[in-house]
């Protein structure tokens, strides 16, 4: 079950300056092709109804991940404007393999967020979507989630169905 778009705080049409990345678990079980059209959908309406995206105030990336690792689908410097984005999610392709969370996140603040590519003094902000059905440890969510409040990076962690008793995934829903 998705969230209420409006329960993403603190997304909004005010958010001034931010790096956001939307990392997108396309594994099975998290979704089939229909769930995973659903799934993006719910990004689409974030995107159009919170965020205005240009290369001055909100930029917008797109991470999807499956046990073949991350792949960028769209870079902080390609989305120009909200239409680019809303675009370009609508083709991303379903992956349907298993799942590696912390990679992700990992490939994401190393390599999306790197220095390289973002602005500098920027707000960065990370939206995780995930069925907790990675294969990790908890100490593996709980290093990566110290990294990430090490370099700044917000992170939001959104369950794509009911993993309330998964004790992995319970630091990535709480860190925010």
């Amino acid at each position: 079950m998705l969230a209420a778009v409006s329960d993403l705080c603190p997304l909004s049409s005010q958010m001034g300056e931010q790096e956001l990345v939307f990392v997108v678990d396309a594994s099975y079980p998290t979704t089939d092709t229909q769930d995973w059209t659903q799934l993006l959908r719910f990004v689409r309406r974030i995107v159009r109804s919170y965020i205005t995206v240009s290369q001055t105030t909100v930029r917008v990336a797109f991470v999807r991940y499956g046990s073949s690792g991350a792949s960028v689908e769209m870079t902080l410097s390609s989305t120009t404007n909200n239409d680019a984005v809303l675009n370009a999610i609508t083709s991303i392709p379903f992956d349907g393999t298993a799942s590696d969370l912390v990679s992700a996140l990992r490939y994401t603040r190393t390599t999306v967020l790197s220095s390289e590519n973002v602005r500098a003094g920027v707000q960065q902000l990370v939206i995780a979507f995930t069925d907790g059905a990675s294969v990790v440890s908890l100490s593996d969510v709980q290093s990566e989630l110290a990294a990430y409040q090490a370099a700044n990076i917000n992170l939001i962690g959104v369950a794509v169905l009911d993993v309330s008793t998964n004790s992995v995934i319970q630091p990535l829903l709480s860190s925010y």
